[in-house]
C-alpha cells in the first residue's frame, strides 16, 4: 500500500509561495474529496451538481427565488410556513469546479506563519488537485489589483499546473498591501467569475472578502440560482485581535503613525465576518474559515475527508 507523506512536513512560510509546494500539495490531497456520492450507471459523471429544476434526485427544500421553475414549488411547505419554498433536485454529471484567488494587494498582508495571499494560493491549489483526483473538469480565475486570467474547465493536469503557475506568478507581483493606483473590486471579480462559471457548476471563492458589500448582493443571488458557492475566508490572527499591550506604529515609508487598539478597531473583523454570515446565509453559501495560523491540511481534512463528510450528513439529517 503506498503511504502518505506526513502531514507535518507540509508547512507554509513566508511571504511568496514556493511554487514547488504548490504541486506537492497534489500528494497530500489524494485522500479528499468534494462531496463525492455514488455512481448509478456506466455513462454517468463521478459527482452530482446542484441544477435549478427537475432531476434525478430531490435534494432539499428552500425559499422561492425569482427565476425558479414554478413546477418545483413545494405547496405543502408552502402552505405550512406561509412562504413560497420550491424542490431543488440533483441531475448526475460531470462537473466543472471554478476556483476563484483573490490576489489583490489587500491579500499582502499576515503575521503569522505565511502571508494571506500565499495561504489563497495553496488552498486553491489544493482544491484544483482534489477536484482533478475525482476527474472533474477545472477552471478558474485569477485576480490581481488591475489584471486577471481565466482558465475554461478542463480535467487536464497540464490545466491545473498552469493555473497554480498563474497563482505563483499573481503572488510575486504583489509589494505592499496598498494599491499604488485604482484596482479591480469585488464586483469586478464577481462579474469574471460569471463569464467563467456556467450553470451547474460548483464555485469556491477564495478572498478576505474585505470589500463586498451589499451592493454585490445582487450578483451573488445570481450566481447563486445556477452554481454551488463555497466561501474561503482567508484572515490573519492580527486581523482578529490586536495586542493591546504593546504599542504599534505603522508606516508608509515616509511618515510613522501609531496604530489606535481602541474596541473599534479589534471588533472590526467579528464585525465583518458577521456581515459575511448574513450575506451568505439565505443564498446557501458554505463559509470555510482559513487562517494564515492553520495547519493548512488540517483543516481541509475537517471539511473534505470521508470522515468529516459523513459526521456533517449525520448532522444535517439529524
Amino acid at each position: 500500500m503506498k503511504k502518505m507523506p506526513a502531514k507535518h512536513s507540509f508547512t507554509l512560510k513566508g511571504v511568496y509561495p514556493q511554487l514547488a509546494q504548490l504541486v506537492a500539495l497534489q500528494q497530500y490531497t489524494s485522500m479528499l474529496s468534494l462531496e463525492q456520492v455514488s455512481r448509478t450507471s456506466p455513462t454517468a459523471g463521478n459527482w452530482q451538481s446542484r441544477i435549478r429544476g427537475r432531476g434525478l434526485d430531490f435534494a432539499e427544500v428552500r425559499r422561492y427565488q425569482p427565476g425558479d421553475d414554478i413546477r418545483s414549488i413545494d405547496w405543502r411547505v408552502t402552505a405550512k410556513t406561509q412562504k413560497t419554498h420550491t424542490r431543488l433536485f440533483t441531475q448526475e454529471r460531470e462537473r466543472p469546479i471554478i476556483l476563484a484567488a483573490d490576489l489583490r494587494s489587500d491579500m499582502f498582508f499576515g503575521s503569522v506563519n505565511c502571508f494571506k495571499s500565499v495561504t489563497c494560493a495553496a488552498v486553491i491549489s489544493a482544491l484544483a488537485w482534489v477536484a482533478l483526483k475525482s476527474k472533474d473538469r477545472v477552471g478558474g480565475l485569477v485576480i490581481g489589483d488591475r489584471e486577471h486570467i481565466e482558465l475554461r474547465p478542463k480535467a487536464s493536469r497540464k490545466v491545473v499546473l498552469n493555473f497554480i503557475r498563474y497563482l505563483s506568478e499573481f503572488c510575486l507581483k504583489l509589494d505592499s498591501p496598498i494599491a499604488t493606483s485604482a484596482k479591480q473590486d469585488m464586483g469586478q471579480l464577481l462579474l469574471k467569475l460569471k463569464q467563467v462559471a456556467k450553470p451547474g457548476s460548483e464555485v469556491y471563492i477564495a478572498s478576505d472578502f474585505h470589500d463586498l458589500t451589499e451592493t454585490n448582493l445582487a450578483q451573488l443571488t445570481h450566481l447563486s440560482r445556477h452554481c454551488k458557492i463555497t466561501f474561503l475566508h482567508i484572515s490573519d490572527l492580527l486581523e482578529w485581535q490586536l495586542p493591546l499591550d504593546k504599542q504599534l506604529l505603522v508606516t508608509d515609508g515616509k511618515s510613522t503613525s501609531k496604530l489606535s487598539t481602541s474596541k473599534q478597531n479589534t471588533d472590526l473583523m467579528q464585525t465583518r465576518a458577521e456581515f459575511l454570515k448574513a450575506i451568505c446565509r439565505p443564498l446557501n453559501i458554505e463559509i470555510i474559515h482559513v487562517s494564515t495560523s492553520d495547519d493548512l491540511l488540517s483543516v481541509l481534512e475537517a471539511r473534505f475527508s470521508s470522515t468529516a463528510k459523513l459526521k456533517r450528513g449525520s448532522s444535517l439529517n439529524g
